[in-house]
């Protein structure tokens, strides 16, 4: 009699749907815990892409002013105004990067140009091609980007 009642509730626990829930908690806990770790290393991978990038314009950067020390201020202020537009951190550093290859001095230059892709809703990398497009000259861009024309310019120039 005894070994039916503890057979009994050895196939109640066995079957319980205490029992069932556990096993599907700890299956659960498993793929999140697998999907967890997959999208810590996709942001690893992320960081590590964005700190090359940055490492990359800041040599850029150095090379272009010749001069180490202004190169880490330009990269500072960059962060600084990156922190405070819709603008990426690469973004921004990759337009200062360009304007200063170009002979602009960035501080001035780049809010007007952050400025005119936001009005115009182009990327920040569009509206500084367009205006060294323009100091070079090429119209297109400038004309594509703002809806500038050439003649508008010469007439105010």
């Amino acid at each position: 009699m005894l070994d039916r009642l503890q057979v009994a509730i050895d196939y109640a626990i066995e079957h319980s749907p205490i029992d069932r829930i556990n096993n599907s908690l700890k299956k659960i806990t498993k793929v999140a815990g697998a999907t967890g770790l997959a999208l810590a290393g996709m942001a690893v991978k992320t960081g590590l892409s964005e700190a090359m990038d940055l490492e990359g314009f800041r040599l850029t950067l150095e090379t272009v002013t010749k001069d180490v020390t202004k190169a880490k201020e330009l990269m500072q202020w960059g962060s600084e105004f990156a922190n405070a537009t819709p603008f990426e951190n690469k973004e921004i550093v990759e337009g200062i990067t360009k304007l200063t290859s170009y002979g602009m001095t960035a501080k001035d230059v780049l809010p007007k140009v952050g400025d005119m892709a936001s009005v115009m809703g182009k990327s920040l990398d569009q509206a500084v091609e367009a205006i060294a497009d323009a100091l070079r000259k090429v119209w297109a861009s400038l004309n594509w980007v703002i809806s500038v024309k050439a003649k508008s310019i010469l007439i105010f120039a």
